[in-house]
């Protein structure tokens, strides 16, 4: 099979934006007091307009159906920022599985684990949208701001739905384009995202999610928060 041309092939431009640019985006390490550190106040504060106040994965896992002892897999999981929500959730007793194509994001999240001193969290470096079989099913699967930004995000929701245990609970929470007449903002809200890898094509995949949601599993409920929304449901029996 003769390789993809990585100049040309839109899904290949994808992983390399993913693995070279993104993770620096996404340090966590404390900024130096400079003018770039005001843009980026400046910057998360216009964030803050456009998706709204609050930190959206601790509501989205505040919302879930988890209890202490329960698995998560964790796709596209990054530098780690829902890990804590999460781990609040089911305890040393419950067990966490992260995902993410960037073995840099994953080195972020690995420093937070250390400095917590959490045993019962694995991360792997994987493509997300590739066909994963872990041996087992877990109790929930979440993906935050992910399916925005990755190519071919059916793949991924597919790796959620099939690696979800019957009656589980497939928990999506992600950045969405504005309907009606507040989509005159779109265009805005694409440029102030396309730091974060976000595309035209990809802000649409919100809706899109939710409809496949509807159409595949059971007890859908889809909640909008002006630029971001949460998707969750239960896999059929």
């Amino acid at each position: 099979m003769t390789p993809p041309d990585i100049d040309r092939d839109p899904v290949e431009q994808g992983k390399r934006a993913y693995t070279e640019k993104l993770p620096g985006v996404y340090d966590t390490a404390p900024k130096k007091r400079t003018l770039q550190y005001y843009q980026e106040k400046v910057h998360y504060k216009i964030e803050e307009v456009f998706f709204g106040p609050g930190d959206h994965r601790q509501a989205a896992i505040d919302g879930s159906s988890l209890k202490p002892g329960d698995s998560v897999l964790n796709l596209c999981c990054g530098s780690g920022l829902e890990l804590p929500a999460i781990i609040q959730r089911i305890g040393p007793q419950g067990y966490i599985l992260g995902l993410d194509y960037s073995e840099l994001m994953l080195d972020q999240a690995r420093l937070w684990i250390k400095e917590q001193g959490h045993t019962n969290i694995e991360l792997q470096q994987a493509d997300c949208t590739a066909d994963l079989s872990f041996g087992r099913q877990f109790d929930m699967t979440f993906c935050a701001y992910g399916l925005s930004i990755i190519p071919r995000w059916e793949a991924c929701y597919e790796n959620m739905v099939n690696n979800v245990k019957v009656g589980g609970e497939v928990l999506v929470e992600d950045a969405r384009y504005l309907e009606g007449w507040a989509s005159v903002l779109n265009p805005v809200f694409l440029g102030l995202t396309r730091r974060y890898g976000a595309t035209d094509e990809c802000l649409g995949n919100f809706k899109r999610v939710g409809d496949r949601m509807r159409r595949d599993l059971t007890d859908v409920r889809i909640t909008h928060r002006r630029f971001t929304g949460t998707a969750r449901g239960m896999r059929r029996g």
